[in-house]
């Protein structure tokens, strides 16, 4: 400092002085908008020969300001910048540091890590990935019981160190692996802890009691959520797609969200820095190989590092040892972790014996020499010792009787259980069985409550709990859960008694007394009141399922909540707006069902009957709760009330619900001529409208897309409401549809050009032009969609990058040989790393596609085909159709004699299902169902991998082609001129069931396994669509006509039909009735542009007498018909043209071209029979009806306005106001009284 003495400049480096404190104070009003860093040193420095002394503590080092981020550094004064390798762990905190701190110099767009502050784009994400409760939960109750220093020895191991240094490429997956108990769970959240100190992480804890923890879906939304909240970019990108497509992660399978999250968003972006997931408890997942071969082609723009901790399964690790270069599993081993369990033994002995060092060294020294790594067996051991330790023999006797294996100290537990005075046993056999088979840990209100009323009036249920369950239990944050995974299977399968057989009484019993709650329509307030309500509502069959089949005491009690309670229960569930909880519910009783049917009551035929005759009720609302959300669950939603008088009437007449609502008295509607007196799997039809006919369906996201071929237009479906979107014009014509696995993308292939599309916009995004004379034969997209991959029948196969008009051949046609002919299919693997191609005649090849010189191709060659080739001919079976399985682990392939070939690529195995009749198949999703279609019509689910008959629908017409839904519940097929869409309850599987049915199975996709037999169907009612509607004028009769073409007349009083009036063709849906006042005259239109017109007559006899007036056919579709008041004209209405027919004289009388005008309605004039009016949104039209000339307009009255007194058409006759914020006018209501006319 200028001017200053040595001395006063000296004492003004005080940390208290007026010139530090003024510098502060200067860099802080500066620094208000900067990210700061503050290092400071952990260990003494060397200053002089003894003296060693710490120069930049925490006190000095932290400034202590908003945006400042404090880190410690293990290092002195000298070395705190100075590092021995890149695997320095110093090293490697602040080049961590310094990559999360330059991401924010990029655009404000484009910027990484920053807490998405915005709270309505945290609960929409929330939304999006079915978010529940705590995200941080399990993270925070391990933090709770580690040690503060523990777990320090992984830190230290070269396998971390290397997995922490972003710059460190080689084995990006670290999978530590432990037995049971040795601390697994702790290690992960320390390691989360201790990263985060420096980097952000997105982690997830697989818990294996809770099976909504255990889903390998609800680990990939939490990890996409924890990314969202962390990139806001990504956040946008997420809440854009749920916007545009409204995709909602909730009730996706694994492999919808991770190719839609994941590969299609997540995989293309650059975070700025190497992104770091830690998973624990993978083998607790629900489907843990499909998570493990995702991991194993993760190809991202953003390096990705993972963490994984499980238990030493073979079945997982095995999957990973093909990928030595990128995997590095390491055992955890009793070296690794006795400093832990030493300190652990040390800290607890401090509490039991405060007093005594030698007997408290004594003690570590006993257990940790025979803990054996097991941080659970010490835990217990210890807890042993709170009762025993007044003298050294207490203490010797209690160390010694510790059993040393789990399963004999578990034994000692339950004995010490069973010991205890008989209300004390009750008590904790009851909590035990509520900790064990509870669906989620209950909290100890719900617990009090699900204890009553034979316990109550506990002082601390919570310290009670504790001191009676022999150590089995423990109690986190206020909720109860069982001490480890291990000891919920002792409790189930080895304790001598099974608890889940008797859970289901508290949580049925419950609903029962909750249903004087549905007079309010909300029911967050009603949970503080009734605690257990939430639980009950959405968990109580899943305890029925658990029960014993031979418990006669849950058939009454079932037998009374369906007949009393159940539709309360659907209100109460549609309160709480969780309608899939219906459908949830019907499956776990079905699962209950079908435990019961299997293991039968007795070997007499008689017993069996009646048994079967008990549980029949049940089988009917089985069927029935699937249905009513399959049919009215938006209804449901928008109101709850509507279960109780609303939805019965509109079941059919067989259902039980129908049939509860028949002993109504006072019914609030009747509903008459309901078509089939049960369920069918019809749920709707997908019509391409006016003489077109689909080619191809694909169904993906939230869309269905169906191909007319000829014109090459692609219309776009909403798969929920099977609304029609928009419409793709190719402009040639398309032999190929593809979309992506997220059908944000559509590939269409025509006879010049290959195109993509963007289906949410309708929008075309790329060009392809090709070579005209090849014919295309597949259209795949491939390196997260960034590529179009075709193949055409010259044998090429050709990558076109999309976004620039760079294009590759992958394979050109000499590289085929002498098989260099027209191929019947080519098929690219889902990784994109093989390509099936099959010729008539010959063995189907697969080719390596990533290899830079292609091998020779691998041959699949069926058994009769090797017998025949050894008997010296060439000639093979034809293969028609090949599909990969999902995770391309297998081929399916179709031969020309109907033999289905599986194919197993990993050890080169065939198995062989002959004479299935088969002609289309494709599989679902996940793999686990094959859907096939027969020459005869009919379609069939099968399931896999047992190829055993699950569904089968009887059909006689031809099917083209079939598909799933996405989600695997609905089955898609085209025949006749448009699309059937079919919803099998047999198919309807939630999460949570699906988890509990294939708990031992590491693959998830013995589907077969959960259906005992086959269900038959037949389409009855596929004549029974009725597409148009219309009544008399004197509201008798109404006139319907369907989608088969045929208009008849019914009775409205009772719904039977009296009089078939016409048919068009048997391809065509009626879109269009008009009836005239008098019922003289009936015009129908249908979807291929063809209008019948009848004169009808009543005869003496009440018998309707038909006969023909004329027939005509217009070009355009046809919105509109209308007969004049006076029934001497017939107007036909298209968007542009109108069209007047003489009904007299059957002739065309004026034709008039509008061009292009806005959206309205034709009706008549109510004062003057010869004139008629077009009303838009502005004005009244009035026209003649004699040559449709223009006689005036009138402006037309809106809401909040008045119209002049002078007009001669008062628009208060007419009952049209209408709102400034519509389109069209798509209704208008007309008064059949006279007293409003002037």
């Amino acid at each position: 400092m200028a001017g200053m003495s040595s001395k006063v400049y000296v004492s003004e480096l005080d940390s208290s002085s007026t010139t530090i404190e003024d510098a502060n104070e200067q860099f802080r009003a500066i620094c208000g908008s900067w990210h700061l860093v503050s290092l400071y040193e952990t260990l003494p420095t060397k200053l002089i020969s003894g003296v060693r002394r710490i120069l930049v503590s925490k006190d000095s080092g932290v400034l202590n300001y908003p945006r400042e981020i404090s880190v410690p550094v293990d290092a002195d004064h000298h070395t705190i910048s100075k590092y021995s390798s890149r695997l320095d762990s110093n090293y490697v905190l602040v080049t961590n540091l310094l990559r999360q701190m330059t991401r924010d110099l990029r655009p404000q767009e484009d910027r990484g890590p920053g807490r998405v502050r915005s709270e309505r784009p945290v609960k929409l994400l929330e939304k999006i990935f079915g978010i529940e409760g705590n995200i941080k939960e399990n993270f925070d109750g391990n933090i709770s019981r580690a040690l503060p220093e523990s777990c320090k020895w992984f830190y230290q191991c070269e396998s971390f160190r290397s997995w922490l240094d972003a710059s460190h490429d080689a084995h990006n997956v670290l999978w530590l692996t432990g037995l049971p108990g040795t601390g697994k769970s702790i290690l992960a959240a320390k390691t989360i802890e201790h990263i985060q100190t420096a980097i952000q992480c997105q982690y997830y804890f697989f818990v294996e009691g809770l099976p909504t923890k255990r889903s390998a879906a609800y680990c990939l939304r939490a990890i996409a959520f924890q990314l969202a909240t962390t990139f806001p970019a990504l956040s946008r990108k997420l809440v854009q797609l749920h916007e545009d497509t409204q995709f909602s992660a909730v009730s996706q399978k694994p492999e919808v969200i991770w190719d839609t999250i994941f590969e299609n968003i997540i995989f293309k972006m650059d975070f700025g820095s190497t992104l770091h997931w830690i998973i624990d408890g993978l083998d607790e997942a629900d489907t843990p190989s499909s998570l493990i071969r995702h991991f194993t082609h993760m190809q991202s723009r953003t390096p990705i590092k993972l963490l994984l901790f499980s238990r030493p399964l073979r079945e997982l690790t095995s999957l990973a040892s093909s990928h030595s270069d990128t995997f590095f599993i390491e055992p955890i081993s009793m070296g690794h972790t006795i400093a832990d369990i030493r300190e652990y033994i040390r800290s607890v002995a401090s509490e039991i014996l405060p007093q005594d060092d030698p007997i408290k060294e004594y003690v570590i020294e006993q257990l940790a020499s025979r803990a054996e790594g097991s941080f659970l067996w010490t835990k217990l051991a210890l807890d042993s010792l709170w009762d025993n330790w007044h003298t050294k023999a207490d203490i010797e006797k209690a160390l010694n009787d510790v059993p040393q294996d789990m399963q004999t100290l578990y034994q000692r537990m339950i004995d010490y259980v069973r010991k205890q005075p008989q209300r004390l046993r009750d008590i904790a056999f009851r909590v035990l069985t509520w900790a064990a088979c509870a669906f989620r840990p209950l909290t100890i209100t719900e617990l009090a409550t699900a204890l009553e009323p034979e316990f109550e009036g506990f002082v601390n249920l919570g310290e009670t709990v504790i001191q009676i369950c022999g150590q089995f239990v423990r109690i986190d944050t206020n909720t109860i859960s069982l001490v480890h995974s291990t000891a919920r299977q002792f409790l189930l399968h080895s304790a001598g008694q099974n608890p889940a057989a008797d859970s289901w009484r508290q949580t049925l019993v419950r609903i029962h007394e909750y249903q004087s709650t549905l007079s309010s329509d909300r029911l967050e307030p009603l949970y503080k009141e009734f605690p257990f309500l939430r639980y009950a509502i959405t968990f109580w069959s899943y305890h029925v399922s658990q029960a014993s089949v031979s418990a006669p005491v849950l058939i009454l009690n079932l037998r009374l909540f369906c007949n009393r309670y159940i539709l309360q229960w659907v209100q109460l569930v549609a309160l709480s707006n969780n309608i899939p909880i219906i459908p949830r519910t019907a499956q776990y009783l079905k699962k209950w069902l079908r435990r019961r049917k299997k293991m039968g009551f007795s070997k007499h035929p008689l017993i069996n009957t009646l048994s079967s005759a008990e549980t029949e009720f049940l089988e009917q609302w089985v069927i029935d709760l699937i249905r009513i959300v399959g049919k009215f669950g938006s209804n449901l939603l928008q109101s709850p009330s509507t279960i109780h008088k609303h939805i019965p009437p509109f079941c059919p007449k067989g259902s039980i619900i129908a049939s509860i609502h028949a002993q109504d008295e006072n019914p609030l509607i009747s509903v008459e001529g309901i078509s089939g007196r049960n369920w069918d799997d019809h749920l709707g039809r997908l019509s391409p409208g006016q003489d077109e006919i689909a080619s191809a369906i694909r169904c993906a996201g939230m869309f269905c897309f169906t191909l007319i071929s000829r014109n090459g237009t692609v219309i776009v479906w909403h798969i929920e409401t099977c609304q029609e979107l928009r419409r793709l014009c190719h402009g040639e014509w398309v032999t190929i549809m593809e979309t992506n696995k997220t059908g944000t993308l559509v590939a269409t292939s025509g006879r010049i050009t290959n195109r993509v599309w963007d289906p949410t916009s309708g929008q075309q995004l790329y060009t392809l032009f090709r070579d005209t004379q090849v014919r295309p034969i597949s259209l795949n997209f491939a390196k997260a969609d960034s590529e179009l991959v075709a193949g055409y029948d010259n044998c090429s196969v050709v990558s076109y990058k999309l976004g620039s008009s760079v294009q590759s051949t992958i394979f050109a046609a000499q590289d085929q040989g002498v098989l260099s002919n027209c191929p019947r299919f080519m098929v690219l693997s889902p990784d994109q790393a093989r390509l099936a191609v099959g010729f008539r005649g010959r063995p189907v090849l697969i080719r390596e596609t990533t290899t830079l010189h292609h091998a020779d191709p691998r041959s699949i060659i069926r058994l009769d085909d090797k017998n025949r080739l050894d008997n010296g001919n060439d000639v093979f079976n034809s293969p028609e159709i090949a599909r990969w399985h999902p995770d391309g682990s297998s081929l399916f392939i179709l031969y020309q004699d109907t033999t289905i070939l599986v194919w197993n690529m990993v050890d080169d195995t065939q198995i062989e299902y002959g004479n299935t009749e088969v002609r289309e198949l494709v599989l679902n999703a996940d793999g686990t169902c094959l859907l096939t279609s027969s020459n005869g019509g009919s379609i069939s689910v099968w399931g896999l991998p047992k190829f055993n008959l699950i569904y089968q629908l009887q059909f006689d017409e031809f099917v083209r082609d079939l598909t799933f839904s996405p989600d695997g519940q609905r089955i898609y097929d085209v025949r006749g001129s448009g699309c059937n869409v079919w919803a099998p309850d047999v198919l309807i599987r939630p999460d949570e069931l699906e988890r509990e049915e294939h708990s031992s199975s590491f693959d998830g996709s013995s589907i077969s396994e959960l259906v005992s037999e086959a269900v038959f169907a037949e389409d009855r009612g596929q004549n029974d669509i009725i597409t148009a509607l219309c009544c008399d004028n004197d509201d008798e009769y109404f006139c319907c006509g369907r989608d088969d073409g045929s208009v008849t007349i019914h009775e409205i009083r009772r719904g039977e039909r009296v009089r078939k009036v016409t048919s068009h063709s048997s391809t065509a849906d009626i879109t269009t009735i008009v009836w005239s006042h008098s019922r003289r005259f009936l015009a129908s239109a249908g979807d291929s542009g063809k209008i019948i017109t009848k004169r009808l007559r009543i005869k003496e006899d009440g018998n309707w007498a038909v006969y023909r007036l004329f027939e005509v056919r217009i070009e355009e579709g046809i919105s509109q018909m209308l007969f004049s008041r006076d029934e001497s004209f017939l107007l036909i209405s298209t968007d542009v043209t109108d069209i007047v027919w003489d009904l007299d004289r059957k002739t065309e009388v004026c034709k008039k071209s509008w061009g292009s005008r806005t959206g309205g309605k034709w009706i008549n004039h109510p004062n003057d029979e010869g004139k008629l009016i077009w009303i838009d949104l502005q004005k009244l039209h009035i026209h003649k009806w004699t040559d449709l000339s223009h006689a005036e307009s009138r402006d037309i009255e809106l809401k909040g306005q008045t119209t002049h007194d002078d007009d001669d058409i008062a628009p208060t006759a007419f009952g049209i106001p209408v709102e400034r914020t519509q389109e069209t006018v798509s209704t208008v209501v007309m008064p059949t009284s006279s007293r409003y006319a002037n």
